[in-house]
């Protein structure tokens, strides 16, 4: 007599469907990257050009030292987070797509120029800082960041890395794992937020000073 299948439940679902995304995560055959070069001034839209390229950062230089330096990396997916990584340093990209971390992913050469990212209406930004417990004037830059990008339409996160004072010292330290443990439920967290908010509510979480021991 055959035994009675046992029917899945919620929690083995929702357990699976998370299996096959850290699954498709770890596999890495068949990604393709488009690199998008990014200049922007504040009062003006981001002119943007296209390079195609495999598994690398391309490095970019300007004439224009005043203008902000943007670089979009979108990796072409089975699926898509529809989530942006905004970063204001190459090497915690190099550090996200070393792990397996699968998003559209935007870095500038300097973290001042963060602010001058332009996002499209409801865009969901997630931005990744270093772990600077001491440096209040960073901590100050990053908040405004995600406060003047929430001001002009996205709805806006920031992560930092739990070990160490940046993700690339965090993969080198505690392994892809560790940094996709953290990532991907910050990831999923905007994309479960409601595109509803057009105010301050959008930033989901601004302040970093409580998160990384600074005080005011």
């Amino acid at each position: 007599m055959e035994k009675e299948r046992t029917k899945p439940t919620v929690f083995s679902t929702v357990e699976n469907w998370f299996k096959s995304i850290i699954n498709d995560i770890n596999d890495r055959s068949h990604v393709n990257e488009e690199y998008y070069h990014f200049t922007a001034k504040p009062d003006e839209e981001a002119k943007v050009e296209i390079v195609q390229q495999e598994n690398s950062i391309k490095q970019y230089t300007t004439k224009d030292i005043s203008t902000p330096l943007f670089m979009h990396i979108k990796e072409q997916r089975q699926y898509d987070y529809d989530v942006t990584i905004l970063s204001a340093e190459g090497k915690a990209i190099s550090s996200f797509q070393k792990a397996g971390i699968d998003s559209r992913m935007v870095y500038s050469s300097n973290v001042n120029n963060l602010k001058y990212y332009q996002p499209f209406q409801g865009e969901k930004i997630l931005i990744a800082a270093n772990n600077y417990k001491q440096n209040k004037e960073y901590v100050s830059t990053i908040n405004e960041a995600a406060k003047v990008l929430t001001s002009k339409g996205a709805i806006t996160s920031i992560v930092v890395p739990s070990e160490g004072e940046d993700f690339n010292e965090m993969l080198k330290n505690k392994g892809a794992i560790a940094v996709k443990e953290l990532m991907i439920p910050e990831i999923m967290k905007l994309i479960n937020t409601q595109n509803v908010k057009t105010e301050s509510e959008q930033v989901v979480k601004t302040d970093i000073a409580p998160k990384i021991g600074v005080r005011r």
